[in-house]
């Protein structure tokens, strides 16, 4: 279906009012939900709730294009008085009485409860019709709001909020409670349906690419060097201390190699240790955070992706890194683990290669086998920005997403 005619089905509908409930608002590493947001108000009415502030000094194009912030709220304690008190008030009291039934009366349960009763506020009078979180810490929240609004919620589980240290009781109570459960991939599905035992409807939407943004504009090299390239938070679970270690291998094989690592994280200083100890400074680059445009630059000039992650000491592992999905869409190959979801994204031996996790040997050889083939690269690249187009794009996916939120908001 094109896009005209996926809007077109649902703009017969009247604008539903949908509270989107996120941990942070706007994050730079959570472009999938701003993609998703992007496309959504389209068609319905989307107002931003997010419980916490964001410090972030980079952030994506479409935040002021779409000037995304003045349909996003944040709890200020000085404007609590600006809202209508009584209702405020009848909010609050709802709040503790919770707190108090389930004995957690606190400080922080205390803060809690006046954020809640100032966001039930707002909705109220915003006149929301369904609230949808991201991750299951703010399906919590959601769920409370729902039962204070006597709203239907509907939650998106993705990875980290599922798998580390996880909580199978408040788990299957937050998604077999909720309108309807969504994740980003089949592993997910199987995970919480066999291992936690959820048994509410669960529905796959991926995490979808604007495919539009993101334009291949391949140039003639004239200095020779193969770009390899990283896009990621540096964390345990992206497994890019394997990759680090590689690097002195392939350089042996490859000495015209560079390897650029772009994104913010924890694990910077470990990295950066790494790097020094392997004495590999003159081939790997770390950037940080970078602009969207800056970014486009790097997957242009870029001759492979590479991003082979690992689950964590606590569980914790990626559900489908969006920065691999960004790189197919720029048509470059790929060299990942068979980690989670990532099987289902990248095919192996026509969009890209994949090993087993934590094995530099196995990374170093992909990479050289890569390096020494340009053809495969180019064909690898080909397929997988079909691959999105087929299976990732947002703009199918986000049609989906509003077919859910008009069922439940329809059922109440």
């Amino acid at each position: 279906m094109s896009r005209k005619r996926n809007v077109d089905k649902h703009a017969e509908n009247k604008r539903l009012k949908v509270a989107y409930f996120l941990s942070i608002f706007p994050k730079l590493s959570e472009s999938f939900i701003l993609n998703e947001i992007v496309e959504l108000i389209k068609v319905h009415d989307v107002q931003i709730f997010s419980w916490l502030h964001s410090s972030e000094t980079v952030t994506h194009d479409e935040i002021k294009e779409y000037q995304l912030l003045n349909r996003t709220h944040y709890f200020a304690v000085k404007r609590i008085c600006e809202k209508n008190p009584f209702r405020f008030l009848k909010y609050f009291i709802k709040a503790v009485m919770h707190s108090l039934t389930v004995k957690r009366i606190s400080t922080k349960e205390l803060k809690r409860d006046l954020k809640l009763a100032y966001f039930a506020t707002i909705m109220e009078k915003e006149k929301v019709e369904l609230i949808h979180a991201h991750f299951t810490d703010m399906g919590h929240i959601a769920r409370r709001l729902g039962k204070m609004l006597g709203l239907p919620y509907t939650l998106t589980a993705h990875a980290f909020d599922i798998y580390m240290d996880p909580d199978p009781e408040e788990l299957r109570t937050v998604m077999d409670e909720a309108g309807l459960v969504i994740t980003i991939s089949e592993y997910n599905t199987d995970y919480l349906k066999g291992e936690i035992g959820v048994k509410n409807r669960i529905e796959v939407i991926r995490c979808g690419i604007d495919i539009d943004k993101f334009k291949p504009e391949k140039k003639i090299k004239a200095d020779g060097i193969i770009q390899l390239l990283t896009v990621a938070r540096l964390v345990e679970k992206k497994g890019i201390a394997y990759l680090i270690k590689a690097i002195p291998r392939v350089i042996k094989e490859v000495p015209n190699c560079e390897l650029t690592i772009i994104g913010s994280g924890p694990r910077y200083d470990d990295l950066q240790h790494l790097m020094h100890d392997l004495e590999i400074e003159g081939y790997v680059q770390f950037k940080g955070d970078v602009s969207d445009s800056a970014l486009m630059q790097y997957y242009n000039g870029a001759d492979m992706f590479i991003l082979p992650c690992i689950v964590a000491e606590n569980g914790d592992r990626d559900g489908i890194p969006v920065g691999m999905m960004e790189a197919m869409t720029m048509e470059l190959p790929v060299i990942s683990t068979t980690v989670s979801g990532i099987p289902e994204l990248v095919e192996a031996g026509a969009s890209g290669i994949l090993l087993p996790p934590r094995d530099e040997k196995a990374i170093a050889d992909a990479i050289i086998a890569l390096c020494k083939d340009s053809e495969s690269r180019v064909a690898m690249g080909k397929e997988g920005r079909k691959k999105i187009e087929r299976g990732f794009n947002v703009r199918t996916e986000v049609g989906k997403l509003i077919g859910v939120f008009e069922t439940v908001a329809k059922r109440g």
